[in-house]
């Protein structure tokens, strides 16, 4: 059952996702390592400060506010590890102001990509029910169109004057037309029939 449990809760995971999370864990656990290095065996700042951004600012890009929390648990290890050392009241306040910056820019960068994503979540159903609409308009249109060629044929067929032959034609003409209106307009999103404007079959072309 366990074993199950897991790849159910796997397979939820793509491989995208996955490389994320681990480049995530990588960069972050190289981050701790910086910071336990530099500020408890070196006991000097040199870069390490500044490297903590970029798993800080990848979380909150790839997984919004929520990747946040990374942010935070690097500004808290940071601060601990200025306590634990006792780098001075100066360096602690420096750290402080720097985290300050480094918090908002982590939480605005989620912010954007979760406004980012719901965006493109907006767009993905809007497409979705244009297509459903068009698959709607095809079939609510197109399906009377072809009943009506049908029964045109059979009058053809049993139409014995010249005169009915003829109009049946051009009823048969008229709806051949009608048809490639909604065929155009459903496939390609033109309003336009062979015989219609010339320039909205050129707009079409290019």
């Amino acid at each position: 059952m366990g074993i199950l449990h897991l790849s159910s809760n796997s397979s939820r995971y793509s491989i995208d996702d996955i490389v994320k999370i681990l480049i995530v864990i990588f960069l972050s656990s190289f981050s701790v390592w910086l910071i336990s290095y530099y500020t408890l065996v070196i006991k000097k700042e040199i870069f390490y400060t500044h490297f903590i951004y970029i798993p800080a600012i990848l979380s909150s890009f790839w997984w919004g506010k929520k990747g946040s929390v990374n942010a935070f648990f690097l500004g808290f290890f940071l601060l601990m590890s200025d306590f634990y050392a006792d780098v001075g009241k100066e360096r602690f306040i420096s750290h402080l102001s720097q985290l300050f910056i480094f918090f908002i820019v982590s939480i605005l960068t989620g912010i954007i990509s979760d406004e980012r994503k719901e965006a493109e979540k907006k767009e993905r159903e809007a497409l979705k029910e244009r297509e459903k609409f068009l698959e709607e308009a095809a079939h609510y249109f197109l399906n009377p169109i072809a009943i009506a060629k049908g029964y045109i044929e059979v009058l053809s067929c049993e139409c014995a004057s010249d005169r009915a032959s003829h109009a049946l034609n051009k009823i048969k003409e008229a709806i051949g037309r009608i048809e490639e209106v909604v065929k155009n307009t459903v496939e390609k999103g033109i309003i336009y029939e062979s015989r219609g404007d010339i320039s909205l079959r050129q707009k079409e072309k290019k």
